[in-house]
């Protein structure tokens, strides 16, 4: 099940705030869904924490938004809150100028593990 959090969208806003990088995000008027799913998600044996999807034109015109990041509960519940925000700017740098979803850099994102490292994600213990 998928329901709108709120609370990821206004995290998302702080972070674009802080990192220019992000800040063409709302000068172009991108808009974007910030949903979260009970799903427990994993692809190629790892979890997924969160996902950004391009919405297709349909999409579009029923939700008036972009793109959406989805956030899968089950799995980011395990990070803290410093995790969190970087999964969110992480999922921020998905999304593209030119309507699409950008790719890692490398393994992640250079920026993110530049300013966090690689091994952001792991659980602490």
């Amino acid at each position: 099940m998928y329901e709108r959090n709120c609370d990821y969208a206004d995290l998302a806003e702080e972070i674009i705030a802080e990192h220019v990088e992000l800040q063409w995000i709302p000068q172009e008027g991108i808009n974007i869904d910030f949903l979260e799913s009970d799903k427990e998600k994993k692809s190629n044996g790892k979890r997924t924490y969160a996902e950004c999807k391009h919405l297709n034109e349909l999409e579009q015109f029923y939700s008036g938004m972009d793109f959406a990041i989805i956030v899968y509960e089950p799995n980011a519940a395990l990070l803290d809150e410093t995790q969190l925000r970087i999964l969110i700017y992480h999922e921020l740098l998905h999304v593209g100028k030119n309507g699409k979803v950008n790719p890692h850099d490398v393994e992640d994102f250079a920026a993110v593990i530049n300013r966090f490292g690689s091994n952001w994600a792991k659980m602490k213990r």
